[in-house]
């Protein structure tokens, strides 16, 4: 799931990663993803808020830190 996470997070977004946190916990998946800077962050969350990691499910929720 890293691998994909990565994938989906640095090719759709032509934006380089700097730091990828999983989690797993018994609500579902989270990740905490780092750009090198806050334009790709907010180009990432606009290009890819609600859109489906696999047809038909895994919904993306895109959030910033708080």
């Amino acid at each position: 799931m890293l691998l994909q996470i990565y994938f989906i997070f640095s090719f759709f977004v032509y934006s380089t990663v700097n730091f990828i946190m999983y989690l797993q916990n018994c609500v579902g998946f989270q990740a905490l993803i780092q750009y090198q800077s806050r334009q790709s962050a907010v180009t990432t969350r606009s290009t890819l808020q609600g859109r489906n990691i696999y047809d038909g499910c895994c919904q993306l929720d895109i959030q910033f830190s708080k």
